[in-house]
């Protein structure tokens, strides 16, 4: 699957899990999905909470510990990427002009190389923009 943007808000839940996700709980995840913004290819930021619905659908939550699907990120904003092993939030570095540092959730270990900013432009790690592992302006 594609690797395309990060996401910046909401309810986040990723896409690769071991477990059997119901072929209802699939149709209706990609009903919602609007990429990049809230749907990257491997996690997407809702902007809501339905616990119970994904827990139907077949995702694990916050009993699941480290290994959790889904985590609300609104309501635990820094702490995030402390309660589940898979998430965490870069700082976005601008490398032109025009672009204000800003930070977007990301999947860790992924290769994600683009994010949508704020004002709903995407851009490019190492093109306009960077984050850890910094590589700097490439081009």
């Amino acid at each position: 699957m594609a690797l395309n943007a990060m996401i910046h808000w909401g309810f986040m839940l990723r896409v690769d899990t071991p477990h059997t996700i119901t072929q209802e709980g699939w149709k209706w995840l990609l009903s919602e999905a609007r990429f990049p913004f809230n749907f990257d290819g491997e996690i997407f930021g809702l902007g809501f909470l339905l616990e119970d619905q994904l827990r139907e659908f077949g995702f694990r939550g916050s009993e699941a510990g480290q290994e959790a699907d889904f985590v609300d990120v609104d309501r635990v904003i820094h702490a995030a990427s402390e309660a589940v092993n898979w998430l965490e939030l870069v700082a976005v570095k601008p490398l032109v002009g025009g672009l204000k540092p800003f930070e977007a959730w990301k999947l860790k270990n992924s290769g994600v190389y683009d994010v949508a900013t704020f004002d709903d432009q995407v851009v490019t790690k190492g093109t306009q923009v960077d984050w850890p592992p910094l590589i700097g302006k490439i081009y």
